[in-house]
């Protein structure tokens, strides 16, 4: 199973709108837009997404007791990436070894649980650590300040949602931690080989760690400087 990403406004998500590309397993992509006009057809996701953002905002303004701006909703350039699940997985399990100061597991496996992983269940349970790579954000809004919390998504469903600024903050606490990487560094990290046993489906758990995390720096760069939501899906 793969780990889609896409950063851009939420018009063009649900629009369908984009493009992913399928035939690189570790890819990503800025992919430039030749015209700003909206579709004309698509007033109903328009107003769906409109008052969702609405919505959504005035909640984060009743938490913080602050008021927060609206994010771009014209249409824009976007960026959209994609890596194997056991990269995701295995940078959750490089920054829950971090943070606790204990050994990572130098392999991981194919489509291995982190629910059955002590190490993972530790930070997620933990409040000091209520970061959103732990507790399954699916959802990064481009605000600066950190904040993660309950909510819906434009079609209702309730997921949870955090804001770039937390997701930022998590990425260069794992940094600090772990490799020290420079960005030009970083930014390399994902466009590696991957270091993998093809017969016995077995990962180098800092390899995958490294891809994964230089794909959603990127990311979060890209989300930050052009005021677009970040949105992961499976």
């Amino acid at each position: 199973m793969d780990i889609k990403i896409y950063a851009g406004t939420v018009n063009q998500y649900y629009t369908d709108d984009w493009i992913l590309n399928e035939d690189d397993k570790e890819s990503l992509k800025i992919v430039k837009v030749t015209s700003k006009i909206e579709n004309n057809d698509n007033h109903y996701i328009q107003e769906m997404v409109a008052n969702w953002e609405k919505q959504i905002l005035q909640s984060i303004s009743n938490i913080k007791n602050n008021n927060y701006p609206s994010w771009s909703e014209i249409r824009s350039d976007y960026l959209t990436a994609r890596f194997i699940q056991e990269a995701y997985s295995a940078l959750i399990m490089y920054s829950a070894s971090l943070i606790y100061h204990l050994p990572f597991p130098e392999i991981i496996k194919s489509d291995t649980s982190l629910e059955n992983h002590d190490l993972v269940q530790m930070a997620l349970n933990d409040e000091k650590y209520n970061w959103s790579l732990f507790n399954g954000t699916t959802c990064w809004l481009p605000i600066n300040e950190q904040l993660t919390f309950y909510g819906p998504n434009p079609t209702g469903q309730t997921l949870v949602i955090a804001t770039t600024g937390t997701l930022l903050n998590e990425l260069k606490h794992i940094n600090h931690l772990g490799w020290n990487g420079n960005e030009r560094s970083i930014i390399n990290w994902y466009k590696f080989k991957k270091n993998q046993d093809e017969k016995s489906g077995l990962y180098n758990t800092e390899f995958l760690a490294k891809q994964a995390f230089s794909i959603l720096y990127q990311t979060v760069a890209f989300a930050n400087k052009n005021n677009v939501p970040i949105l992961l899906s499976y």
